[in-house]
């Protein structure tokens, strides 16, 4: 009699609930799909859910795997993503898995890191504010190229360039910060599978120092305070969100390629 089939927890027909990094990595895979799919840039399989905004920047161009058996044998997966990517304009590429992967480089990426994906249980209260800063919905087009010019100014590497269509997303939240009418944050939640996915959290070089960024982030993990909040940070960020009831999960593993990969 041969064995039952275990499952992974990663099975097509596997609650979204399962686990929390399903829940996240799904979310994630879901609103850049939705962004895309507005480009007619989208695709899904069993496998992987491609997504191409044309943006400047790779986290906006993403596949995401979500099936281990894409990790163990990215073949087929990252085939399929390298052809996408190439029938398109803009910029870097990037491949999300919640695994480590077998070596990409063959493909043509080159490896990003594996930042940790930590959560914070619900609850609890944001500390004050820092003096000076205040915290705004984005709603206008307007407020979104605000939004797109502080990330691309903090990060510095890559211009941030969303779909306008970003703003009509069910679920989707995106916050500035203010400091005497000057805007020189931003951070950005969605509310889906239970969870609050912590995103974009940024400051202008000028104004960090000063607990805004926290701030920032205190706006959006509490966007439902019945809810965990779940982000992926940097192993440099990750002390200020420990301090804030973050822990680690796991860490997941990022690829980057230009899109006109050999």
């Amino acid at each position: 009699m041969g064995e039952a089939a275990l499952s992974t927890g990663w099975e097509p027909d596997v609650p979204v609930t399962d686990t929390i990094v399903r829940r996240y990595m799904l979310d994630l895979a879901d609103v850049n799909h939705r962004l895309a799919a507005s480009l007619d840039a989208a695709y899904r399989d069993d496998l992987v859910v491609i997504a191409d905004c044309s943006s400047p920047n790779g986290f906006l161009n993403t596949a995401v795997l979500v099936h281990p058996r894409a990790a163990l044998d990215p073949t087929l997966a990252v085939t399929r993503a390298r052809q996408f990517f190439a029938e398109r304009e803009g910029g870097d590429v990037t491949v999300m898995s919640p695994w480590p992967t077998a070596d990409l480089r063959r493909y043509g990426f080159s490896l990003m890191g594996h930042p940790p994906i930590m959560l914070r249980p619900a609850g609890g209260q944001a500390p004050p504010s820092p003096a000076g800063l205040e915290i705004r919905r984005v709603e206008t087009l307007d407020e979104l190229r605000t939004f797109e010019d502080i990330e691309t100014r903090a990060y510095g590497d890559q211009a941030f360039q969303y779909p306008d269509v970003i703003l009509e997303l069910d679920g989707w939240h995106m916050w500035l910060g203010y400091v005497d009418g000057d805007p020189v944050a931003t951070a950005a939640a969605s509310l889906a599978n239970g969870i609050v996915r912590v995103e974009w959290i940024a400051t202008r070089a000028e104004a960090r120092g000063r607990g805004i960024g926290e701030a920032m982030t205190w706006t959006a993990t509490l966007l439902d305070p019945d809810r965990d909040a779940v982000l992926i940070s940097s192993d440099l960020g990750r002390p200020v969100y420990e301090r804030m009831g973050y822990r680690a999960l796991d860490r997941l593993t990022l690829w980057t390629a230009n899109r006109e990969m050999p």
